[in-house]
């Protein structure tokens, strides 16, 4: 059904999501120069207003700036007329904070420079991005393995096309259309 199709609609999200959060990363460029880069100090704010943005208007809206202009919507997978709040927006961006987290831990002591660490950093990353991806094509509902965790679903909050107008109406006016 239309109101599970959102894997483009997610992909423009994040685009435009990103487009909000980059003036940040730029301040601190030029604040920090090339310090930036390397700065602990730079990564932990940076990170946490990237967190900060996503899980504050996730648990608060349903919606980032990038989801609402492209008409999606973030809700509890098993009361798709609640919002997720706080707490489930949190658990919706646990793994890629703790990937943050372990980042922050391994800068601290030095090792972040190393080679190894990096790549270990990266490969964990692409790892859960493919992850991500695999299960938000292959299940019903489009759910990413962050929506599973969390007990949410994206959908499209757009208004309803004709056909499923018709269907609603056929069925009373009760609910969503059925799969069409």
């Amino acid at each position: 059904m239309k109101r599970y199709q959102t894997f483009g609609a997610r992909f423009g999200a994040a685009i435009i999501d990103g487009l909000v959060i980059s003036p940040v990363n730029m301040l601190g460029r030029v604040l920090l120069g090339d310090k930036a880069e390397n700065s602990i100090a730079w990564l932990i704010v940076y990170n946490a207003l990237c967190f900060f943005y996503s899980v504050f208007l996730h648990g608060k809206y349903g919606q980032t700036l990038g989801k609402k202009a492209f008409h999606v919507k973030v809700v509890q997978n098993n009361n798709e007329e609640m919002g997720i709040g706080f707490k489930k927006a949190f658990i919706r961006d646990s793994v890629w904070i703790g990937l943050v987290c372990i980042e922050i831990v391994l800068a601290l002591f030095g090792v972040a420079d190393n080679s190894d660490a990096a790549s270990v950093i990266s490969f964990l990353s692409f790892g859960w991005a493919i992850a991500e991806l695999v299960t938000m094509l292959f299940n019903k509902k489009k759910r990413a393995v962050h929506d599973l965790i969390a007990g949410s679903v994206v959908i499209d909050v757009s208004k309803p096309t004709a056909w499923e107008k018709i269907l609603m109406q056929q069925q009373g006016g009760q609910g969503q259309a059925s799969d069409v």
